[in-house]
């Protein structure tokens, strides 16, 4: 047999005898640069198994092997498979990066269908692969977004452009999380997109996070600002004190100085809230507190509070205890009813017809304090602006008052939220935790 007919091939061939001898090779086994070592290692592999199929690795490269019997002869044709071998290594490094990477990764045709998700995805929606394959990513919408911003979305995703963004997304649990996320085409070599890829990170943390600075900052802020009023406040109730105990000392009959406590009290109650002020982001003195028994122990002063002409409605479905300093649950009926009664005055005259309702009942392990009056109501517009520190629609207001609110309520683990019409009226609904809940209570 000719074996020059072997220099033409592509592969590396090379031909040995019985005893093992090379006697023949091709211009492509003779171009490699370690003929002689790829030689030995094939032998040596051959030897060992016998196979007619080996693969070879030598100073990284990789062969196949395939071994033919011509008489009494052995033809070796090598098939250099390094880029092949390189492309499957990349291929499960690049599979083991995106699984591994703490990321979402998620992969959809043009229609939003769901290809593939890594299992950061699964990680941190706790979706599997196979409860989305197939289906749009909308299975985990929140309904925290609006059409116009899923169109805005695809429009720049299908126009070939990058879309960044974040979303209110719902687990596979039903909870709640925040995902910052990046949307890309991806293009065939026409130029068409054939898939889109989205890359999220959970960064509901870094938002409360970033929350608890921005409280930080308003408390440094609120800090200073009621710092000032209450120095201002503190020398009036100074000389409301002095004009007090100097109208004591005098002789006026029985019902003068009942009023004249009674100004002592209230300038008291005055002066403590001052006092706490100062101690706003504080939670100290905290005790036990009944909520319906706080409303009943208090009702008349509230009443005198708002005056004669504005009627208050107390439900309490049930009697709850919890854990709050009696200074902060009085600055926040305080405010809350002070508000009211300032809508009722301006949409009635001298309050007639005016309705404060006050409702108390628990859900689960938290209890529900519902506040609500007819007066004017705030207008859509302002909503998100109420409890903002130092906004304020009163001509003679600090915009203090629910800033305070909110703030004493979120430093208790609690909520609070607000619905209001025009000419209807307001309603704020707090959430606060309690500890337990007892039969009875004074209200009954």
């Amino acid at each position: 047999m000719n074996f020059d007919l072997f220099d033409d091939f592509n592969e590396h061939i090379f031909i040995i005898d019985s005893k093992f001898e090379k006697i023949y090779e091709n211009k492509a086994f003779s171009s490699l640069k370690n003929k002689e070592k790829i030689f030995d290692e094939i032998l040596k592999k051959y030897n060992e198994r016998k196979n007619k199929l080996l693969n070879v690795s030598i100073d990284r490269h990789f062969y196949r092997v395939k071994v033919n019997i011509y008489q009494d002869k052995l033809i070796f044709e090598l098939d250099d498979r390094t880029g092949i071998n390189q492309f499957v290594e990349k291929f499960f490094t690049l599979n083991a990066i995106i699984n591994q990477a703490p990321v979402g990764i998620i992969i959809t045709d043009k229609n939003g269908n769901i290809n593939f998700v890594n299992r950061g995805f699964e990680k941190m929606t706790g979706f599997s692969f196979n409860d989305v394959s197939g289906k749009n990513p909308r299975i985990w919408k929140s309904g925290e977004h609006d059409k116009e911003y899923y169109k805005n979305l695809w429009d720049t995703v299908l126009a070939g452009e990058k879309w960044v963004g974040e979303f209110v997304n719902r687990k596979k649990d039903g909870s709640l999380y925040i995902d910052r996320s990046v949307i890309f085409p991806i293009f065939d070599s026409m130029g068409e997109i054939i898939e889109i890829c989205a890359i999220k990170q959970d960064i509901t943390e870094m938002k409360i996070l970033e929350k608890n600075l921005i409280q930080n900052e308003k408390n440094i802020t609120l800090g200073r600002f009621v710092g000032n009023i209450a120095h201002d406040m503190k020398n009036i109730l100074t000389g409301m004190f002095s004009l007090c105990d100097y109208l004591k000392s005098k002789d006026f009959s029985d019902d003068v100085k009942v009023m004249i406590e009674q100004i002592y009290k209230y300038a008291n109650v005055m002066n403590e809230f001052v006092l706490s002020l100062k101690d706003i982001g504080k939670k100290e003195n905290i005790i036990k507190i009944n909520f319906c028994d706080y409303i009943y122990e208090n009702k008349d002063f509230y009443r005198r509070i708002i005056g004669k002409n504005i009627k208050i409605n107390v439900d309490c479905k049930c009697a709850c205890v919890g854990l709050i300093s009696k200074t902060h649950i009085d600055q926040i009926f305080l405010n809350l009813l002070v508000n009211a009664r300032d809508a009722i005055f301006e949409k009635f005259n001298e309050g007639n017809g005016g309705i404060i309702n006050i409702s108390i009942y628990c859900l689960n392990d938290n209890i529900i304090i519902e506040l609500s009056d007819n007066g004017c109501g705030i207008p859509e517009e302002l909503m998100d602006k109420i409890f903002s520190l130092s906004f304020t629609t009163k001509d003679d207001g600090t915009g203090v008052g629910l800033f305070i609110v909110k703030n004493i309520v979120e430093q208790y683990g609690g909520t609070i939220e607000v619905e209001s019409k025009v000419d209807e009226g307001t309603t704020f609904r707090l959430m606060l935790p309690i500890i337990y809940t007892i039969d009875k209570c004074k209200c009954n």
